[in-house]
This record gives structure tokens, C-alpha cells and sequence, in this order.
């Protein structure tokens, strides 16, 4: 089950030819970051709920807008940083589904009191 990372892994180093790495290599690792964080919740939920995990996820697709955006000459520090705000938000929406279905499987508000 290391596969997913690894190809988020290699997606880095096709990454590191662009002219992100070299200009906006924060914004780089934030992607990498957010994508790596999406498979490994996805991963986490998959065993909690003892079903089989997909190694096809759409998170390789975030590592891939800037490396098709320099191919096709658009340049990649744009596109990365609208890939690393998508990979954030759909990190978050994620969650945001989690969270909202633990609250109406325990009857609980967001903010618990005791």
C-alpha cells in the first residue's frame, strides 16, 4: 500500500524540473504535502472500514496540472498554486464530509459539551 505515495513521490520529481521548484518551492511542497495528506485519509478510512483501498485516486491528478502546464508552455508557478489550493479545499471537503457524518451518527453539535 506504499504505491500511492510513491507515485505522489515521483510526481515531485518530475516536479523539481519545473520552473515551481525553482520559484515557488514552498508552494510545491504545500501540494505535495495536501496530496500525500489526501491519500493517507483515504487510506486511514478504507482500513477503519475493513474495505479494499483504490490505488487509482483523483490525487494524482493535483501533482499533474503544473507538470502539463509547463509542458504546454502556460508555466507552472500559476497553475500550481490553483493545483495546491484545489488539493487544500478537496482535503478539506473531505473532512468537512467526515466530520458532518460523525455528527448525525452520535447526535452531537460540533461543539461538544459535556
Amino acid at each position: 500500500l506504499f504505491a500511492p505515495c510513491l507515485a505522489v513521490l515521483a510526481e515531485g520529481y518530475l516536479l523539481s524540473y519545473t520552473d515551481l521548484y525553482k520559484n515557488g518551492r514552498g508552494i510545491l511542497f504545500m501540494l505535495l504535502n495536501f496530496s500525500l495528506a489526501h491519500i493517507t485519509f483515504h487510506l486511514m478510512l478504507t482500513n477503519m472500514a475493513k474495505k479494499p483501498f483504490k490505488l487509482l485516486q483523483v490525487t494524482y491528478a493535483y501533482p499533474l496540472v503544473p507538470l502539463v502546464s509547463e509542458w504546454l508552455g502556460f508555466g507552472s508557478l500559476m497553475m500550481g498554486g490553483l493545483a495546491t489550493v484545489a488539493a487544500l479545499a478537496h482535503f478539506y471537503l473531505d473532512i468537512y464530509i467526515l466530520s458532518t457524518q460523525f455528527m448525525a451518527y452520535t447526535g452531537r453539535t460540533f461543539f461538544i459539551r459535556a
